[in-house]
């Protein structure tokens, strides 16, 4: 039977398919050939970590890709030539012959934050030694060791002096390159040559088996092969948000440590290299709702929870059809009409701490008893609001998945089955998604109404997710 995708997907498959035969032309495979033969890594390495890049780089809204042909940029090119020229020859000057060495058994990567940190409080309790890429000590724990890695990696490289003066000239050739096809070819390589040399020194220093992120749109399969060329094992990416087919192409990772049973797939769909799906249930609920106390004496009641979602700050990567503007704000008109209808109910839209006002969906709820919350009023996050709920509705959180994997009813408000984004590969979503106002009002108010909705086959969303840092360390270790 042949699988049937929807426009998004295919789409997003068209537009990766014209960065492949973009990566294929003369002048980046002229570019691509030099830095792989000058850094001595394969050249398929660097022509997908270049496709990675220019991917995360595209913007669907106006069909572009940022920063490659705009001429501000491109003007640009000569400050980041004499910049990226001056900061390899500085290396020259203070080449250190020796990296001191240390080995552990599992590198944590991408936590900039207390918050993402203690995501891996748990993780870091199933293994001996812990190497944890952080500019600072967020936690305690004995068995961490922090690597700092600013302002050393430059510096304390093993390239060679000929490695490093090839390197120049690959600079000042790219310029050349660049003004000859009118295109910035510097924010690709810029990147590469960065991550090169920061994780070519961190992977020297800290040997070991293991990596994991929790950031898919961070993967890299340059990263993977500098790891495994210094004695790494096992790369792996923890899932963090539904796989919206607007960030999920060109992912790299050994293991995908999925949320729910089928809640990986896309990634095999979307042209990266992802060796095996292995569900364990969400690692963020299990630090922020699990391993934390319970702190709901702030937290109201609610009879309807929306759970909103970074449209704006995202906005470039989710307008992958022309439906998605019309549809998000008909989501919160639907919650408007239904709020003035049945006012007696208490109805909240949480938004993520770090979501900027939204002024036309201000505009929307005004003069309705919707309350709006952004700031966190519990250290548990918008878990506690969505457990003090007695239902949730999203246009596509991930936490409507991990709830109904808990037994807490949400639905995903997609007006006429064209929110695609969010749901392709996902044919379990289909129960739990509304396409038009009459539906969802009969749904939330059966909900708001009864005392148990029963969700079969919970597994499908979400694992229960309290040991899920236990299951990841046995997998690791087992593989």
């Amino acid at each position: 039977m042949t699988q049937k995708f929807g426009e998004a997907f295919i789409k997003v498959k068209k537009i990766n398919s014209k960065i492949k035969k973009l990566t294929r032309e003369k002048s980046f495979q002229i570019l691509i050939s030099d830095f792989s033969s000058i850094v001595k890594i394969p050249k398929s390495v660097i022509e997908n970590e270049t496709r990675q890049i220019i991917s995360r780089n595209f913007d669907y809204k106006n069909k572009k890709i940022l920063k490659l042909n705009s001429l501000k940029n491109f003007l640009k090119n000569l400050f980041f030539s004499l910049s990226l020229s001056i900061l390899i020859i500085l290396t020259f000057l203070f080449r250190k012959k020796r990296i001191k060495k240390k080995k552990v058994e599992l590198i944590i990567d991408g936590a900039l934050k207390y918050s993402e940190a203690f995501h891996f409080n748990e993780l870091t309790k199933n293994f001996k030694n812990v190497g944890f890429l952080s500019k600072r000590k967020f936690l305690n724990n004995k068995n961490i060791t922090y690597f700092d890695h600013r302002f050393f990696f430059i510096t304390t490289n093993e390239f060679s002096f000929y490695t490093r003066l090839r390197l120049v000239c690959f600079v000042v050739y790219l310029f050349y390159i660049s003004a000859l096809n009118s295109r910035n070819y510097y924010f690709i390589f810029f990147e590469i040559i960065y991550k090169l040399m920061k994780y070519d020194f961190i992977f020297k220093s800290l040997i070991s088996k293991y990596y994991i992120q929790s950031k898919l749109y961070d993967t890299s399969i340059l990263k993977n092969y500098l790891f495994k060329k210094n004695g790494g094992k096992i790369t792996s990416c923890t899932q963090k948000n539904l796989l919206e087919v607007g960030l999920s192409s060109f992912i790299f990772t050994d293991i995908f440590f999925s949320i729910g049973k089928n809640t990986g797939y896309l990634l095999k769909k979307l042209d990266g290299d992802c060796k095996k799906i292995f569900p364990v249930g969400s690692l963020f609920m299990e630090a922020d709702w699990f391993k934390k106390k319970k702190d709901l004496k702030n937290i109201e009641k609610t009879d309807l929870l929306i759970l909103g979602i970074n449209t704006i700050l995202r906005h470039y990567k989710l307008h992958i059809t022309s439906a998605f503007d019309r549809n998000y704000y008909k989501f919160i008109e639907w919650i408007a009409i239904f709020s003035k209808k049945f006012s007696n109910l208490n109805i909240v839209i949480k938004h993520h701490a770090n979501f900027p006002q939204d002024p036309k969906e201000i505009e929307i709820i005004k003069n309705t008893n919707i309350k709006l919350q952004v700031e966190n009023q519990s250290i548990n996050g918008s878990y506690a609001n969505a457990f003090k709920s007695k239902v949730l509705c999203s246009f596509g959180s991930t936490m409507i998945f991990e709830l109904l994997g808990h037994n807490v009813p949400g639905y995903f408000i997609d007006p006429n089955y064209e929110n695609q984004q969010f749901f392709e590969l996902l044919p379990q979503s289909k129960k739990w998604r509304i396409k038009n106002y009459k539906e969802f009002e009969k749904k939330i108010l059966h909900a708001i109404k009864s005392k148990k909705l029963e969700i079969k086959n919970k597994n499908l969303y979400c694992f229960n997710s309290q040991n899920v840092s236990k299951r990841i360390a046995k997998f690791l270790k087992d593989y």
